[in-house]
């Protein structure tokens, strides 16, 4: 459902209609109850999608104000160092026809010296996941027509600090927090070190040291005083007075003890849970376009989309194009 938000205080007016108060109202205890009636009606269906880029240090990177839960995250990360690579400097080739060698040699721009010199000129730098991926052009393909009905070349138009991006899987790792909290760079031998995330304490805790995070994640609106904001929708306003209304029969009763004031706090639990409940399932029933969405992307088809992670959970349209005549 695709749906606005108000401000807290909106809350506390649809109350006092309900309860009215004689004398001074306690405000910071209404609005806590407020907010704790938001958080049991908030569900992932209708919590903000938003996006961050984070910066890794230390192994880990701290989640943004608001984070509730993960979508799916890219990352790029700093080598931990360069390596070298030897490298043919002079080879011959035979000149057929001719019985002479041709001499091949590569020598140094500055002193034309074809060995190791002292003109320090600066070694190339090169990545072995760049050269890699150089080495192997089938990985420029995004898919067959075997498996998702089309062959198209991984054409990439994005800017490069983008395009340097991948995504990071989530740990199936027991021991994925083994460097950062052994402080030892190292990998456990004749395993699988790829890279990968945990989310725990508040913190998305990486596989490695030191990149860059650009994070697809639910976030519940707040406003600039950190208190959560209501769906601008009936059965939320009558979910969450309702839960306001439980909580401070609560209060009565531990105050006075007796009957009847127990009596009317249960009353007001049935009428809480209640209302929590309808209003949890209408607010999360998907508007027409999140539900087509969900079709296309979830719908089982004769040749299914094997992609769909890598292509950031997109769906892969049908086409239709009949023959010109």
């Amino acid at each position: 459902m695709n749906l606005t938000f108000s401000n807290i205080e909106s809350v506390l007016t649809e109350y006092l209609k309900l309860a009215p108060q004689y004398g001074e109202i306690n405000r910071t205890m209404l609005l806590s109850a407020a907010n704790d009636g938001i958080e049991k009606i908030s569900t992932g269906s209708i919590m903000d999608l938003r996006i961050a880029v984070l910066p890794v240090e230390n192994y880990h990177a701290n989640t943004p104000k608001g984070f509730k839960a993960v979508e799916q995250v890219l990352y790029t990360k700093e080598p931990n160092a360069t390596c070298t690579r030897e490298e043919i400097i002079e080879w011959t080739q035979d000149c057929y026809g001719s019985g002479c060698k041709l001499r091949i040699t590569k020598e140094c721009p500055k002193c034309h010296m074809s060995g190791p010199c002292d003109c320090a000129i600066a070694a190339v730098v090169v990545t072995a996941d760049g050269n890699w991926r150089d080495a192997h052009p089938g990985l420029q393909y995004e898919g067959t027509r075997h498996y998702n009905g089309e062959f198209s070349t991984a054409t990439k138009k994005c800017p490069e600090a983008i395009q340097r991006f991948q995504i990071l899987p989530y740990s199936t790792n027991n021991f994925h927090l083994l460097k950062s909290q052994t402080n030892e760079d190292c990998d456990l031998p004749e395993l699988s070190c790829r890279d990968e995330y945990m989310v725990q304490g508040g913190r998305i805790e990486t596989s490695f040291k030191k990149g860059e995070l650009i994070l697809s994640y639910r976030s519940e609106p707040v406003d600039d005083n950190g208190y959560l904001m209501i769906p601008d929708h009936p059965v939320a306003y009558r979910a969450v007075v309702s839960y306001m209304l439980e909580r401070m029969a609560l209060q009565e009763y531990t105050k006075t003890k007796t009957q009847g004031d127990r009596a009317f706090w249960g009353d007001m639990t049935q009428a809480a849970d209640r209302d929590i409940k309808i209003a949890r399932a209408q607010l999360e029933f998907p508007s027409p376009d999140e539900f087509e969405a969900f079709i296309k992307n979830h719908w089982t088809k004769m040749i299914p989309n094997y992609h769909s992670q890598t292509n950031l959970n997109r769906y892969k349209p049908d086409e239709y194009k009949p023959y010109k005549v």
